[in-house]
């Protein structure tokens, strides 16, 4: 896989080849989350794994035709520009240099019924506007933590939400698996 030059704080530039199987594990590792969804789980990227292999049993993989296949299995939440292709993700994550910052502010708030509503503001900062990601939010219950959903955003703006949940979590936060690539993912609830 062709992989733009990137140099992380402790890791060094992963463009060279010593390190370029740390970023394509990382590459493969978020689309095996982007792909996770309450409806499909790992199957489908497992499949799209397998789909890969049996069609370079006879030829060399390159990066196109590995986006290739992965735009057979592309979910909804992952088609971030309508097009049903996966340009955006290659052209920042595979391609290009950049690596961005999230910061999560929310606020609870009592709702209808006895549920809980969060607003929130995710906001991508230190990319370009073209930059695209779909970020996990998470929630911690007092039953462990679960995956509330993925949000969308683009550049450096941000991006409010709001969401009825049956709950009160503790709290709301990103990057509880390390499923994306940031110098930092901090959240705070704003009181």
């Amino acid at each position: 896989m062709v992989l733009a030059g990137r140099c992380l704080k402790g890791i060094g530039p992963i463009g060279e080849s010593s390190e370029s199987p740390l970023l394509s594990r990382w590459v493969l590792t978020e689309k095996r989350f982007q792909m996770n969804s309450y409806y499909c789980a790992v199957p489908k990227f497992i499949a799209m794994m397998k789909d890969f292999v049996k069609s370079h049993e006879t030829r060399n993989a390159t990066t196109e035709s590995f986006k290739s296949v992965v735009e057979k299995y592309m979910t909804p939440a992952m088609d971030l520009e309508g097009n049903h292709r996966m340009d955006w993700f290659f052209r920042d994550w595979v391609y290009g240099t950049e690596i961005p910052r999230y910061r999560l502010e929310y606020t609870f708030a009592s709702g209808e019924n006895g549920q809980t509503i969060l607003k929130g503001k995710l906001t991508q900062s230190g990319v370009s506007d073209g930059f695209l990601m779909s970020v996990p939010l998470y929630v911690e219950l007092p039953s462990g933590t679960a995956r509330l959903g993925l949000l969308s955003v683009g550049g450096n703006r941000p991006k409010e939400f709001q969401v009825a949940l049956p709950i009160k979590p503790k709290r709301v936060f990103l990057n509880a698996n390390q499923d994306v690539l940031a110098y930092e993912a901090s959240s705070v609830e704003i009181k």
